[in-house]
């Protein structure tokens, strides 16, 4: 274990940045609410794709526009539209660090709308030690919003450490990470 976090840690402080042909549709970390269409479009036809060739560059495009346009589609109110886009990536998607990263979105999705046993069985495929950073922290921070809702304060802290060098944890997860660490800490 203590040589797969040191490989981790090699992968860490390092942002998750949106490939470089969907960049225009991001401003501030998010999609502009005139961009929208724009991105469920690109997003419906890089879906598409999938279906004659996957390749590395359009499994990109699809797990980004995926996460930025949940996050919109969280804003919104509209968990069901969220919901429904991470499961059709998760059709889509074959490499396990995609399948992963939607897996732990949907673990999450269910965990807030207060379906734990939903949550448990979207993260029960899960690789609980990859050695890929995003992985590894898509099951870490999904495990412990399971573990933090069940109110088991010390398997929050055993899952994500009791500091933040103890484990190292995706640049893009790590603050709310921190912030269900320190709930933790402060509930024990």
């Amino acid at each position: 274990e203590a040589e797969r976090l040191v490989r981790l840690r090699m992968q860490d402080g390092k942002p998750l940045m949106p490939p470089a042909d969907i960049m225009h549709l991001v401003e501030g970390g998010a999609i502009p609410e005139w961009k929208v269409d724009e991105a469920i479009h690109i997003w419906q036809a890089t879906r598409r794709e999938f279906k004659t060739s996957v390749n590395p560059a359009s499994a990109e495009r699809l797990l980004f526009l995926t996460i930025l346009l949940a996050q919109r589609f969280f804003a919104q109110g509209e968990q069901k539209r969220q919901r429904a886009l991470f499961e059709s990536a998760l059709n889509a998607l074959s490499l396990p660090r995609h399948r992963q990263m939607m897996r732990g979105s949907l673990t999450r999705a269910a965990a807030r709308q207060g379906d734990l046993a939903a949550a448990e069985a979207w993260l029960a495929p899960c690789d609980r030690q990859s050695d890929d950073l995003q992985m590894d922290s898509a099951y870490r921070y999904s495990r412990a919003y399971i573990d933090l809702l069940k109110g088991d304060w010390n398997a929050v802290g055993q899952g994500l450490g009791w500091n933040e060098t103890d484990i190292p944890i995706l640049d893009a997860m790590e603050s709310m990470c921190i912030v269900m660490r320190a709930h933790a800490l402060e509930m024990l």
